[in-house]
């Protein structure tokens, strides 16, 4: 959902430290190629509508911000993100936000691109927004 990734960059751009950890920047889905870690993804993994009596439906979903690159640089760009999101007041456009990000899982693997290891290190959030009625 457009209006919420546009939150969490809008929280996670506003980092000059992260800036300064995450120098191959912030990226939706994936990096353009060649890009070099360290690195910060954003993904949405899943979305659920949960519909009430009247109104539009919530919308329960949960992205993953992850951290790529070294150990180190993939542990500590998770740990800020952390920082960051855990509770922050998003402002979603259009929409009334219940629950702001909640961390609730943890992901942790390495992958190789290009004959090199790189690490994984993120964290699931859950947010819950609705639409605003016209």
């Amino acid at each position: 959902m457009r209006a919420v990734r546009e939150a969490i960059f809008e929280v996670l751009d506003g980092s000059s430290e992260l800036e300064d950890l995450a120098t191959g920047g912030l990226h939706w889905n994936k990096a353009p190629q060649d890009t070099q870690p360290p690195l910060v993804i954003v993904t949405m993994m899943s979305g659920v509508r949960l519909w009430t009596f009247d109104g539009p439906p919530l919308r329960n979903q949960k992205y993953l911000v992850k951290g790529v690159g070294n150990p180190v640089d993939a542990e500590d760009i998770d740990d800020l993100c952390l920082e960051l999101l855990t509770d922050a007041s998003l402002s979603v456009d259009g929409h009334t936000v219940h629950l702001a990000p909640l961390p609730e899982e943890d992901v942790s693997y390495e992958d190789q691109q290009y004959g090199e290891n790189y690490q994984h290190e993120g964290t699931m959030y859950r947010i819950v927004v609705e639409r605003a009625q016209s």
